[in-house]
């Protein structure tokens, strides 16, 4: 019998549903597992948070050489979110701001594209391009070598980061550093 001779709830003389100190057995390895899964779940948020990446890795997939023209072509749809609507502006942005003198001579150049248009089709059919899309275009000789600006789109909210990796990525095609 508990103290005072009454029967604790649970049937069982001196023994309830929980310990000594009121706590439920294996409450311990609860919590610890618990914490664990919150300590990879921080891990994981912060991982696809971190955007810092190297300036060589940006510059990655452009062409060693020089090329003759390069064309900054931002594909978007008819409707588009804010985010697709910043993207446009800062790369327009980028381009006039930082290439000045190239997009005056036409060795860069840079346009907007609906893809949703019929008469934009066969260009968005060139690039590969369906949606929300930044492509650079490394003209050399008269040939295409189109690239994808994929080293954008997680800096899209941030200017500096998003201006820096579309600056990289042209100056690296007109052989500046």
């Amino acid at each position: 019998m508990s103290r005072g001779g009454k029967r604790r709830p649970g049937g069982v003389p001196g023994v309830g549903s929980r310990g000594e100190r009121g706590q439920r057995p294996g409450g311990a390895g609860r919590m610890l597992v618990f914490g664990v899964v919150v300590a990879i779940l921080v891990l994981i948020v912060v991982g696809l948070f971190n955007n810092s990446q190297p300036k060589d890795a940006l510059a990655g997939s452009v062409p060693v050489r020089s090329a003759d023209r390069i064309d900054v072509v931002y594909f978007h749809r008819t409707e588009r979110c804010d985010s697709c609507i910043w993207a446009g502006q800062m790369s327009r942005k980028t381009v006039e701001s930082y290439f000045a003198a190239e997009l005056a001579s036409g060795r860069v150049t840079f346009r907007e594209v609906d893809v949703q248009k019929p008469e934009n089709s066969a260009l968005a059919a060139k690039y590969g391009a369906s949606g929300s899309s930044l492509f650079l275009d490394y003209v050399s000789q008269g040939k295409d070598n189109i690239v994808e600006a994929q080293q954008t789109y997680p800096y899209v909210g941030n200017e500096a980061r998003f201006t820096g990796a579309l600056r990289i990525m042209i100056a690296a095609g007109l052989g500046k550093s």
